[in-house]
């Protein structure tokens, strides 16, 4: 369904903030609206990310992640091949099995009718997943290779409860719909008015490749109190309005067509000394397929562990067998227990 890889084209959109324009057209607001309003079909990312926090640091660099999406056909494709050095995890932690093989390789494919995925590393862990598991409803098949892990009307389910999540604070999810049309003006007042502001900085070379350097800046207190970052948590709504995240972000566009090429971000917040991610846009290889693979392993997420979700989030995921009394009772007896062990500290949360 075109709806799902126009989520994903959504979320790429909201960290771009400009588009696919004309050289003449150096106006950030009017880069902006052209994306909002005829978003590339067509779009291949390669994503770096790093972060550093006392003595662990992570550094992955573009090559190691790629996303393809083709909203034309309604399909995408993710490709992950990191190894753990570059994830901060020591010989050592490998050795006892944090990432068996010591790679994180996992491959994501979306045919527009399933969402498929290969990971050889979760054979080691899926067995543990399935304990508890009624013998029949329990899978079988060689976990190594392709799984399908949820059909389109699956997804659907999973983002009305990723939908649920979000209103309890889960994450950010900006929602970019009321800006598509605008013209540059209002949409330069609706961006300011949310704390974004984008400034041109002039022509320099990227690759080798003449681009137009765009600079983000932003008003923190602003953008805490805009409705377009409704979704973000509670806690990073928190650091924003109290300073406890700082930033910088920057995009190029080449100058010859306006198609964009990078955008980069860093900063510290609160919990991390820096982090930082870098965003490389390219056109996809024609060559690339969808197809769904012809062998797979039927898994099911919602079906298989729909009931461990927390009730109430709407669709497939409510579990009829739930009792809030038990959950209840259940609760006030570990209460119990923990006073009596530990009677001047407080239960765990």
């Amino acid at each position: 369904m075109r709806r799902v890889t126009n989520r994903w084209l959504s979320a790429v959109i909201c960290l771009l903030l400009a588009g696919c324009a004309t050289p003449a057209a150096i106006d950030p607001y009017e880069l902006t609206g052209n994306l909002l309003s005829s978003p590339p079909e067509r779009l291949q990312i390669n994503i770096g990310f790093g972060m550093r926090q006392g003595s662990t640091t992570v550094r992955v660099a573009p090559e190691m992640v790629r996303v393809i999406i083709d909203s034309s056909q309604d399909k995408a494709l993710v490709n992950l091949s990191i190894p753990a050095e570059a994830l901060g995890l020591s010989r050592e932690e490998v050795a006892l099995g944090m990432l068996p093989g010591g790679r994180l390789d996992l491959d994501l494919l979306f045919d527009s009718e399933s969402l498929y995925a290969r990971a050889p590393f979760m054979a080691d862990f899926l067995p543990f997943m399935f304990m508890g598991l009624e013998d029949e409803n329990v899978p079988v098949g060689d976990f190594r290779g392709w799984l399908r892990l949820a059909t389109e009307a699956e997804l659907e389910e999973l983002g009305e409860m990723m939908a649920a999540m979000q209103q309890l604070g889960g994450g950010p999810s900006p929602d970019l719909s009321p800006y598509v049309g605008l013209g540059a003006s209002q949409l330069r007042k609706e961006l300011e008015g949310s704390g974004i502001t984008l400034a041109e900085e002039g022509i320099e070379e990227r690759n080798g490749v003449a681009a137009h350097h765009i600079s983000i800046s932003v008003d923190y207190a602003a953008m805490a109190e805009s409705p377009l970052f409704a979704g973000m948590s509670r806690h990073d709504m928190q650091d924003l309005a109290a300073g406890g995240m700082s930033f910088t972000a920057n995009l190029w566009f080449a100058q010859a067509d306006g198609r964009p090429m990078e955008f980069a971000l860093a900063g510290t917040s609160a919990d991390v000394e820096r982090f930082e991610m870098v965003m490389l846009f390219s056109e996809p290889d024609p060559r690339t397929s969808f197809e769904a693979p012809a062998t797979f392993v039927d898994l099911p997420l919602l079906k298989l562990f729909g009931g461990l979700m927390a009730p109430g989030l709407g669709g497939g995921w409510e579990d009829p067998d739930w009792d809030p009394d038990w959950d209840a009772d259940w609760d006030a007896d570990w209460d119990a227990d923990w006073d009596s062990e530990w009677p001047m500290a407080s239960p765990p949360t």
